[in-house]
Formats: structure tokens, C-alpha cells, sequence
């Protein structure tokens, strides 16, 4: 039976394993030896800080100790101290070859010479893919997604449509996941060193746990890949109902302010409208301004999951369910005078 030790890791304290804490703590006094000085010492306190933070997950998922297992999946999660240094000399070198470089061509191409291909996981909506090809040619993320989503809507009714799923099923299973701080250094293209390692660690706090073997987190893997693909299908489609219904509620209001002002029929004649009553043309316009309102209010919904973007706020949804349970009844009682008349 082995033996357990509390251990202060951040302000909060752990139970550990004797292995472990073994372990552990070499891994500790690695850190301290490798980042020296007050700049150090914040870099061993930043990653202690992120320590700490998987340790709670791995309590909150049920551990009631910290086993050997834990400790290594933490390690290989922040890296280890030797892949973190001595990149300061090869900085110098590259400064001194770049300064007597001679003047620049007259034509050059700049790639990423200095990135590698990692999946972002920090800025994902399925695998992240997409995002981690945009770091990598220094696109933005939704404008990739963005192209990659027209693109595929243009090949929808072509055979080649399915090329471009297979592709990213491909490159999910191929490319790897940027997870630790070294991985989002080298996805950034930006060089391993004292002075980035702290924002590293920082930004590695956004990458999921390395407790994902269990089927559960498969399972809500799955079902959130297919409740997205199933949120951007009918996204696409509530935005396309949306500027129908928008352009279609145009062309009403000029035909109503044409007939109203010029007495002039031939945009809602055009329409097939001009021998609708009043009533029936402002049942069709309230009609169209609830469709616009709630297939928009969709559309930006789907949106704001699929590409980062802000989501509405409490008093927005408050705001969009009250109008349209007005433009509702605006629309119900203009059908209902129409149908009386």
C-alpha cells in the first residue's frame, strides 16, 4: 500500500502518491534550476498555477488521489524543461546572419519556414483544422471558414462535394493537436525561450484536459461534431430564408410607397399583388418581418457558435422573443381582418 502525501501545489492542496510526488517534485525542481531569477520564478509560478488547474479537473472527474499517471500526462501536457531552453544562442546566430544578409530580391514569396502544422484547439469549432491552417498561413480563422464554407457549397451539387469533408477527416486524424506549451510556440512559428514560455502556459489553459480516454468523452465528442454540423446546415439555411425574406420585404415596401405616394401599381402588379386589400399586403409585410426576425435571430445564433463570434445577450433574446410575439399578432390579426373580408 502506498503511502499519500497532502501537497501544496498553488494554494490548494493535493493528495499525491509517494510515486508521484516523487516524481513531481523532480519535475519542480527541474523548472527552478532551468528558469532562474525573478523572471523564472514567475515561469515556474505560471505553470505551477496550470498545474494545479489539471489536477482540479482530475479531482472533479472522480480521482481521489494524484497517481503517477496524472503526474506524467501533466508533464508531457506542459513539456519538459530541456525542450524549453537553449534556443537563446540559435536567436543570436539567426540576429547576426540576418543583419549582414544583403539587400531583399526584387520578388520573394514568404512562408511560414518557421511554423509547424499544428491543429489550434484554442480557436476550434470541430477539430481545429481549419483554425490551425489559418495560424499557419496567417489568414483569419473565419475568413478560412468562411471560403471553406462557400467552397463547399458550391461543389454541393457536384460529386467533388464530399472531397473537401474527407479532406478535413483526413487532416484531423494526421495533424497533431497544439496541447502544450512547445506545440503553441512552434504553431505560432515563435522561438522556445524563457521570455515566451509564461504566455505559452497561458494560453495553453484553453486546450482540453489529457484525461480523454474514457467512452464518455468520446461520446460527447461525437455528439457535439454532429449537433454543430447539424447547427451550421441549419444555419446556412435560416440565413438564406433570411435575405429571401429580406429582399422580398423590400420589394413589398417600395410597392406599397409607390402605389401610396405615385399611385403607382407596377411593382406590387409585378408581384402579383396589386389586387390584394390593404390588409392582406400589411399581413404579408408583418409576415415577412417575423420571418426575417427569426430566421436571422437563428442564423447569427448558429454563427456566433461556428465562428467565435459574440452571442446574444439576455436582454437581446429578451428583446427578439418580445418583438416577435408582437409581429405574430400584428400578423395573425391582419390575416384574420383579410380572411373576414
Amino acid at each position: 500500500m502506498k503511502r499519500t502525501y497532502p501537497t501544496n501545489i498553488d494554494g490548494r492542496i493535493f493528495y499525491i502518491d509517494e510515486d508521484a510526488y516523487a516524481l513531481l517534485r523532480s519535475y519542480l525542481d527541474q523548472l527552478h534550476q532551468t528558469f532562474k531569477g525573478c523572471e523564472g520564478n514567475e515561469i515556474v509560478s505560471d505553470i505551477e498555477s496550470r498545474i494545479r488547474e489539471l489536477f482540479d479537473e482530475r479531482m472533479n472527474a472522480g480521482a481521489d488521489v494524484i497517481t503517477i499517471t496524472d503526474v506524467n500526462n501533466v508533464i508531457e501536457t506542459m513539456g519538459r524543461p530541456e525542450d524549453l531552453e537553449g534556443n537563446d544562442e540559435n536567436a543570436d546566430d539567426n540576429g547576426a546572419e540576418a543583419s549582414q544578409s544583403h539587400r531583399p530580391p526584387f520578388f520573394s514569396i514568404n512562408l511560414p519556414a518557421h511554423k509547424r502544422l499544428y491543429r489550434n484547439m484554442k480557436n476550434k469549432v470541430f477539430g481545429g483544422v481549419i483554425g490551425g491552417l489559418a495560424v499557419y498561413l496567417g489568414w483569419q480563422p473565419n475568413i478560412m471558414r468562411l471560403v471553406t464554407i462557400i467552397v463547399t457549397i458550391m461543389l454541393a451539387p457536384l460529386v467533388t462535394f464530399w472531397l473537401f469533408p474527407c479532406i478535413y477527416m483526413i487532416a484531423w486524424m494526421v495533424i497533431p493537436a497544439a496541447v502544450t506549451p512547445a506545440q503553441i510556440l512552434e504553431m505560432n512559428g515563435t522561438p522556445r525561450n524563457v521570455d515566451t514560455l509564461g504566455q505559452a502556459v497561458i494560453a495553453s489553459q484553453a486546450a482540453p484536459p489529457p484525461y480523454t480516454e474514457d467512452n464518455a468523452s468520446f461520446l460527447s465528442t461525437f455528439f457535439s461534431i454532429v449537433g454543430k454540423t447539424i447547427m451550421a446546415v441549419f444555419g446556412i439555411l435560416a440565413i438564406f430564408v433570411c435575405l429571401i425574406s429580406l429582399a422580398a420585404l423590400v420589394a413589398v415596401v417600395a410597392g406599397v410607397l409607390a402605389k401610396a405616394f405615385y399611385l403607382d401599381s407596377t411593382i406590387l402588379d409585378n408581384l402579383k399583388m396589386g389586387h390584394l386589400a390593404i390588409s392582406n399586403i400589411y399581413a404579408i409585410i408583418s409576415g415577412l418581418l417575423l420571418s426575417s426576425l427569426v430566421t436571422g435571430a437563428i442564423g447569427y445564433g448558429a454563427s456566433s457558435v461556428l465562428f467565435h463570434m459574440k452571442s446574444f445577450s439576455k436582454s437581446a433574446i429578451i428583446t427578439i422573443v418580445i418583438v416577435g410575439l408582437v409581429l405574430f399578432v400584428v400578423t395573425a390579426v391582419f390575416g384574420i381582418l383579410a380572411f373576414a373580408a
